[in-house]
């Protein structure tokens, strides 16, 4: 049995993240996996890069669609839990949210193998959709890691008029 971490002293790995907030006619742009559930397009901040070009980058390579605008930040939600390589070290992820308005026309994606692995595509859902179908996907045990974290967001998410 492994004994519990201590939080305090542990090593912490950190990442940060951007992530897009995509709103059209009332419907979000997300990225639907196999099980269901959903998430914001984005990823990581690769080094030597802003949020600006990342998420321009990832938005791009996720959904296919080009990133026109990007707005004000509209929230930061920071996970921390044990590493997944490394039980001993903490894993620290903070996710930024920003307001990104995108092209009309859409192009090819280009995923990772474990996007790929997960079956992502890009989807326009409402928020009630969309947290339908993580709530779905978290209680059937089918979920994306990212889900409990996506329907946080998704819950305090307000879309204007």
């Amino acid at each position: 049995m492994t004994p519990p971490l201590d939080h305090a002293n542990a090593h912490v790995v950190r990442r940060v993240a951007v992530r897009a907030v995509v709103v059209r006619d009332g419907r979000l742009l997300l990225l639907q996996a196999h099980g269901g559930d959903v998430k914001m397009p984005g990823g990581g901040v690769e080094k030597g890069e802003g949020h600006q070009e990342a998420l321009m980058r990832e938005v791009q390579e996720e959904t296919g669609y080009e990133v026109l605008r990007i707005g004000d930040r509209l929230t930061t939600v920071v996970e921390t839990h044990p590493d997944v390589l490394d039980p001993a070290r903490l894993f620290e992820m903070t996710s930024h949210y920003y307001d990104v308005e995108v092209s009309d026309g859409r192009g090819a994606t280009h995923l990772s193998a474990s996007e790929q692995e997960a079956g992502l595509v890009p989807v326009w859902l409402t928020v009630a959709d969309a947290l339908d179908a993580n709530r779905s996907a978290m209680a059937s045990g089918s979920a994306m890691a990212c889900a409990q974290r996506e329907t946080q967001v998704l819950t305090g998410l307000t879309l204007g008029g």
